[in-house]
């Protein structure tokens, strides 16, 4: 297997060698210089060897009233799990047919989780788009640079500061919320939020508050159900100083909360609510000297998940201090190398009702692990063409121990006239820690566990040609020592968690068309092709998405999307039976219709969503409902 994924990888370092003498001749054009997730360098985007999707601001400005987890189920490889359905189900992300653990989420670059909960999974419902500045994702294995749980995918988010000299903003938007059985305009979901920002010579502040309310479905599905409203509530502050021409900090402070009702699962109402608050402050500085520059990020979280009114009441309480030091020393415009150092602490408090008793009681009292991890990572562009990206981390658990991960990524861009053809591989290696409650739950927990292990093989190309931007990739993934929940003795029927003997597998192919059909007009679509073990649900083998973007004036802006979800496989818990059922999900479509328009040179905008058009009805996950057609409609207001 080993010998198989490196033959690949070698097979095409080799032609990119060779192909080197033919590029020689050949000017390669620059594009702006940007910090690249996928390296943490300041790179020209033709020099990293992963396909990397930016959704910038403009991006966002034609998706407002958009939740963020829905314009990530519209990339290639991704599938957000829920996020069609009633506003505060719990939500699956599944990247190149992977799950929740091996997604890690940064926030302004630093890495984010809950540990709290069973996963260690960051709760993506927590953030609102409209304090998004940007997003940007790689997808395959990059532990060698962020450390756990980045095994299929790493989502950069950027949140927003401040802007110009002054500026505030009022944002609004009204909705309906129906399921395919019912119709009308009935307004069920309403957004609002304001922001201030004011930039000095030396200092930027920025504020933000918004807040969403949802109602008018039930989570399950089923006649009479009651609905579960929903409920969010955000602020983020945001400070920035230059303190020497070569000096800059920057401090945050956010405030995240959403409270939600849900049901006792598929077919079965209920009357259960979750109250989820998130406090994060962080701190950032910079220090750039001739030859490079100094980074520091840090970040301190706090997240209490309140049960309490539901079936089986709970408080999880988790806290991460998290920092990341590191050094980019640029040699020459050729050569790059960065050296870091990682640590993360991790803490969970968890009360839950004792079998026979009627309190909460405190069953898991501030457990803890640390992680300190060294990492280095090296950048080698050449004049021929030929790029290459090596890094290493060497992990270190308090738990279990040491732990080394690497990373191998070359590529080679060749350009003819006005063809632009890069060709890439890597093979990477991940881990994904054990979480507090795998490792210290009094009744499921083992201290013994293993950190999971996947290996991440990549290939492919994309190609510019003047209005044409196409890519094309290849995926290989190997699971090894996966963390089950398994029964361990069957006269006592007592489980627990273990890490298993048995590996899993995933491949695929994924890509993207871009084109630029007209001036006015311009049309992408992506695919993708996911194969994965018999056990795994949810994972749809074909996938496509399609949008097709008119500027009909200078500041009016409709778009159309397509989607098509391939049939799926689910299981639920049947309460007539009591036992666990396997189903079939049938593929759908859904057609949605977006348009902007903008006033008083570009200070008011007043925007409007048509989604599902044909009300098609679909389930993402058995037994519960998803949204039919709906209409939303909103502005944005900025004064400067």
């Amino acid at each position: 297997m080993k010998k198989r994924l490196f033959g690949t990888l070698l097979t095409v370092c080799s032609f990119t060698i060779n192909a080197q003498q033919v590029a020689d001749a050949t000017e390669v054009v620059k594009l702006q210089t940007v910090e690249l997730t996928s390296t943490k360098f300041q790179l020209n985007a033709n020099h990293s060897g992963k396909v990397v999707i930016k959704l910038t601001q403009a991006d966002l400005k034609q998706n407002r009233g958009v939740e963020l987890t829905t314009l990530l189920d519209q990339l290639a490889g991704i599938d957000i799990i829920g996020n069609q359905s009633a506003a505060g189900l719990n939500l699956s992300y599944s990247f190149r047919g992977g799950s929740n653990r091996q997604v890690l989420i940064l926030i302004d670059g630093v890495a984010i989780n809950n540990p709290s909960s069973i996963s260690n999974d960051y709760d993506l419902r927590l953030l609102p788009l409209d304090q998004v500045e940007s997003i940007e994702i790689i997808k395959g294995a990059a532990s060698a640079l962020y450390g756990s749980g980045a095994a299929t995918a790493v989502i950069n988010i950027k949140l927003k500061s401040a802007e110009k000299d002054f500026k505030a903003t009022l944002n609004t938007s009204v909705a309906t919320n129906n399921s395919q059985d019912k119709n009308g305009l009935n307004l069920a979901n309403f957004e609002r939020g304001i922001t201030f920002s004011q930039a000095f010579r030396k200092a930027d502040v920025y504020f933000a508050f918004q807040d969403h309310q949802s109602t008018g479905l039930s989570a399950a599905k089923g006649i009479g159900f009651k609905n579960d409203p929903f409920g969010r509530q955000n602020i983020l502050l945001k400070y920035q100083l230059k303190a020497l021409k070569k000096l800059s900090f920057t401090s945050l402070v956010n405030y995240n909360k959403f409270n939600t009702n849900f049901d006792a699962g598929s077919f079965a109402d209920a009357e259960n609510e979750s109250i989820s608050e998130e406090f994060r402050v962080g701190f950032q500085s910079v220090y750039t000297y001739p030859k490079g520059d100094f980074n520091f990020k840090s970040a301190f979280n706090t997240i209490n998940n309140n049960n309490e009114k539901t079936s089986f009441p709970s408080i999880n309480k988790g806290n991460t201090l998290v920092f990341d030091a590191y050094n980019r020393y640029y040699f020459n415009d050729q050569l790059q190398v960065l050296l870091g150092l990682n640590a993360q602490k991790n803490e969970m408090t968890s009360f839950e009702i004792p079998f026979g008793q009627s309190a909460l009681t405190k069953v898991i009292n501030q457990v803890d692990y640390t992680i300190l991890d060294p990492y280095a990572n090296v950048v080698l562009n050449t004049k021929g063409g030929f790029n290459l990206n090596v890094g290493a981390r060497l992990n270190h658990h308090s738990t279990y121990g040491s732990h080394f991960i690497y990373t191998l990524n070359p590529s080679y861009l060749l350009t003819v006239d006005e063809v632009k053809l890069k060709l890439m591989a890597s093979y990477s290696t991940a881990y994904i820690t054990p979480t507090l409650f795998q490792l210290f739950s009094p009744d499921y927990g083992y201290q013994n566990l293993n950190p999971e292990e996947n290996k991440s093989l990549e290939s492919g190309f994309t190609l510019n040609y003047k209005k044409v931007d196409l890519d094309l990739i290849y995926f290989y993934r190997q699971e090894q020592n996966f963390i089950d929940f398994t029964l361990l003795d069957p006269s006592t029927f007592a489980f627990g968690y273990r890490n298993t003997v048995q590996d899993f597998y995933a491949s695929g192919l994924e890509t993207s068309l871009k084109l630029k059909v007209s001036d006015k007009i311009n049309f992408s679509s992506n695919y993708t092709f996911t194969q994965v073990a018999a056990t795994k649900i949810r994972v749809p083998k074909h996938k496509i998405n399609a949008h097709l973007s008119w500027e009909l004036q200078a500041q009016t802006h409709i778009g159309l999307d397509f989607n098509f979800t391939d049939k799926r496989s689910d299981s639920f818990f049947d309460l007539s039976t009591f036992s666990s059922s396997r189903v079939v999900l049938k593929s759908y479509s859904l057609v949605n219709l977006q348009a902007n328009r903008s006033f008083l040179n570009r200070r008011f905008n007043v925007f409007a969503h048509l989604t599902n058009i044909f009300n098609v009805d679909y389930q993402e996950l058995v037994g519960f409902t998803t949204r039919g057609r709906n209409v939303l409609v909103g502005f944005q207001f900025d004064i400067q």
